[in-house]
C-alpha cells in the first residue's frame, strides 16, 4: 500500500518565501513619467492635493512595443491611502479616452503602512494596429506601449496536435475508449499497489468511498490533444503557451455535435519545470480530463508559463495575474479551435473549474476574470494557499521564535528553506523584487539566522507587498459569479499548506458582499477507512496534503 500515496494526488503546492529588495522611491511629477522612474507622486486633476502612488508593475510594461490588439492593461501599486490610486484609465496617442471594462480590482491594507492594490482593464473594442497607447493612474500618465503593425490577438490557437497518453499503463494513444475510461481505477491501482491483496483492499475501500471514480459512467471516447496558443509575458509582450485539450468523440466514429458542449478548466498542482507538464498527457491532469470528456465535456488544462513549451523560463508560481491571463487566453483559444475545426461550433458558456494544491489557488485566482467570459457553474478547489501572506509569513515567524499560530500549527518547517527559492525566483522574474541570496541562505541552503531576525522585525516591507498582491482573501474585491457553486476541500492537519487557508477563504466568500451560487466545505472523510490506511502506510512527507484530493476529484466527477 506504500505507493498508494500517488494515486490521485496532484503535485503538492510548494510553499515558499521571497526576500526584500529595494523599495521604489516616489518622486514628484507634473507631467508624463519617464520610462526609468520606479515610482511617482501623482496629482489629481485641478486639485492641489498630491497623492502618493507607486506603481510596482505595469502590464504592458512602459515603452514596450508590438502588443496584441486585444491586450489587457494591469497596474499593481502601493499607496499611502486607500482608494486614491485605483483609478486606472487608457488613452490613445492623441489623449482620447479608450473605453475599457474592469476585469479585476482589489486593494489590501498593508500590515506595515498604507495599501497595495491591483487593477486589470480590458478594452471594449480591439485597439488599432501600430498605435501608441498611454496608461494613466489617478489622472497622470504612468506608462505607454504600442500595438503591433498587424492584427495580433491573444487567445488564438497556434498548433493543435494529437498527444498520446503517457500516464501509467493506459493505452499510449491519443484516443481512449469509454470502456478504458470506465476501467481507469483498476489500471491506476495496478500501477500504484503492487500486490493483488492490496489492490483488492484498495478497490473495495475506494468503491465505497469514491463511487464516482470507481464507476464514472463514461459514455464517449476521448480525444487527447496538445494545444499551443497566443498569450503574454509579465511585460505584456507576446508568447506562445501550451496546454492539454481533451474532448469527447462518438465511439462509432460519427461526427460529434460540439454546439452547446460545456467546458471544464483543470488547474495543475505545483510541478518542477523538469517534470512533465499537463500538455504532455503524462500527469494526473490527463485522468481528470479523460473522465470529463468521457462524460461529454471539453476539458482544457493550461501549463501556465514556466512549464511545457516555456519550461526554460521561471514559473509564474502563485502569481494571480499571470495565472488568470494564461487561463483566460486558453479558454478563448479552445473556443476558437472548435469554431474553426468543427463547422463553426459554438461551445457553451458553461464552465466548471477544478484544481488542487497550487491548482486550488489557481482555480480561485481565475474566477474574477473568467466570470466575465463564461457562466461559471462550479469551482472545486482543494488545499489552496489562498492567503499567500499568512501561508508564507507564519512559518518564518515560527522559525524566528514566535509561537505557532493557526497557519503554522501543523506546518513541517523543513519544507521552508527549499521552497523559499521558488518564490524568490517568481517574485524576481514577474514582479521585480530584488534580493541578495547570501542575505537569506547559508551555503548549505538553510536560512540565515539574521534573515529570520530581520524578517521578524519587519525589515522586509517590499516582500509583504508582493505577498499581499497575490493573496486572494483580505482584499476588497467583490466576486460576481451568481451561478457558481464553490466547494473547497482541505484536510485539517495538512502539514504543507495550512488548512486555515480554506477556513478563512470560506469566511471571506460568506462575508455577504460576493454574488455566488453557494459556498460549501467539501468532506475529506477524515475518519474513513481509506484515509486511515493512506496515512498509516504512506511514508510521503506530503501525505496530509494529498489525501483529500481523492474526494475532491470524486465529488467533481460526480457533478459532471
Amino acid at each position: 500500500m506504500k505507493a498508494i500515496r500517488c494515486l490521485f494526488a496532484l503535485a503538492p503546492c510548494v510553499l515558499a518565501m521571497a526576500v526584500h529588495g529595494q523599495n521604489a522611491i516616489p518622486v514628484t511629477t507634473h507631467g508624463p513619467v519617464p520610462a526609468a522612474l520606479p515610482g511617482l507622486n501623482i496629482g489629481l486633476g485641478q486639485s492641489n492635493e498630491v497623492i502618493s502612488c507607486t506603481p510596482l508593475r505595469l502590464t504592458p510594461a512602459n515603452a514596450t512595443q508590438g502588443h496584441f490588439t486585444n491586450t489587457q492593461v494591469s497596474v499593481t501599486y502601493e499607496a499611502a491611502q486607500a482608494k486614491r490610486c485605483a483609478n486606472i484609465t487608457l488613452t490613445d496617442g492623441a489623449g482620447n479616452a479608450v473605453a475599457t471594462v474592469v476585469r479585476y480590482q482589489s486593494e489590501w491594507s498593508n500590515p506595515l503602512t498604507g495599501v497595495v492594490g491591483a487593477v486589470t482593464l480590458a478594452p471594449v473594442s480591439e485597439l488599432a494596429t501600430g498605435k501608441v497607447y498611454q496608461i494613466h493612474q489617478a489622472g497622470r500618465q504612468v506608462g505607454s506601449f504600442s500595438t503591433s503593425a498587424a492584427v495580433r490577438q491573444r487567445g488564438r490557437p497556434v498548433v493543435v496536435s494529437d498527444q498520446p497518453v503517457k500516464f501509467s499503463d493506459l493505452p499510449k494513444a491519443a484516443q481512449l475508449s469509454a470502456a478504458t475510461i470506465n476501467g481507469m481505477l483498476t489500471t491506476l491501482l495496478k500501477d500504484s499497489v503492487h500486490n493483488k491483496i492490496g489492490q483488492m483492499l484498495a478497490k473495495a475501500a475506494l468503491g465505497k468511498e469514491a463511487p464516482n471514480l470507481a464507476e464514472p459512467h463514461a459514455r464517449y471516447s476521448a480525444r487527447v490533444k496538445k494545444l499551443t496558443y497566443t498569450s503574454s509575458r509579465a511585460d505584456g509582450t507576446p508568447i506562445e503557451l501550451s496546454g492539454l485539450l481533451i474532448y469527447p468523440e462518438n465511439a462509432d466514429g460519427s461526427a460529434f455535435n460540439y454546439n452547446g458542449v460545456a467546458t471544464v478548466l483543470g488547474q495543475h498542482g505545483s510541478l518542477r519545470s523538469t517534470n512533465p507538464a499537463p500538455s504532455s498527457a503524462a500527469t494526473l491532469e490527463v485522468v481528470v480530463g479523460l473522465l470529463a470528456a468521457g462524460k461529454g465535456h471539453v476539458y482544457f488544462a493550461p501549463d501556465l508559463i514556466g512549464l511545457g513549451d516555456t519550461a526554460t523560463q521561471p514559473q509564474a508560481y502563485l502569481i494571480a495575474q499571470d495565472t488568470a491571463s494564461a487561463s483566460e487566453d486558453m479558454l478563448m483559444a479552445v473556443r476558437s479551435y472548435f469554431a474553426e475545426q468543427f463547422n463553426g461550433a459554438q461551445l457553451s458558456r458553461d464552465l466548471r473549474i477544478f484544481g488542487a494544491s497550487q491548482g486550488g489557488y489557481s482555480a480561485m485566482a481565475v474566477l474574477p476574470s473568467l466570470s466575465a467570459l463564461a457562466d461559471v457553474r462550479a469551482v472545486y478547489a482543494g488545499e489552496g494557499p489562498y492567503n499567500v501572506l499568512r501561508t508564507l509569513q507564519s512559518p518564518l515567524l515560527t522559525m524566528a521564535g514566535e509561537p505557532r499560530d493557526a497557519y503554522a500549527r501543523y506546518e513541517d518547517l523543513s519544507f521552508v528553506p527549499g521552497h523559499l527559492r521558488t518564490i524568490m525566483d517568481t517574485y524576481r522574474s514577474y514582479e521585480g523584487l530584488a534580493y541578495n541570496t547570501g542575505d537569506v541562505f547559508k551555503p548549505d541552503g538553510q536560512l540565515q539566522p539574521a534573515f529570520l531576525a530581520e524578517f521578524k522585525q519587519g525589515k522586509y516591507p517590499r516582500l509583504l507587498k508582493h505577498m499581499l498582491l497575490n493573496t486572494l482573501i483580505e482584499g476588497d474585491i467583490t466576486l460576481t459569479a451568481p451561478s457558481a457553486d464553490v466547494t473547497l476541500f482541505h484536510y485539517s492537519q495538512d502539514s504543507l499548506v495550512p488548512a486555515q487557508n480554506t477556513t478563512d477563504m470560506l469566511g471571506f466568500l460568506r462575508s455577504g458582499r460576493h454574488h455566488l451560487g453557494s459556498v460549501n466545505r467539501g468532506d475529506c472523510r477524515e475518519s474513513s477507512a481509506f484515509v486511515k490506511l493512506f496515512l498509516f502506510f504512506s511514508s510521503a512527507k506530503q501525505k496530509t496534503h494529498t489525501v483529500c484530493t481523492l474526494y475532491t476529484t470524486d465529488r467533481f466527477v460526480g457533478e459532471l
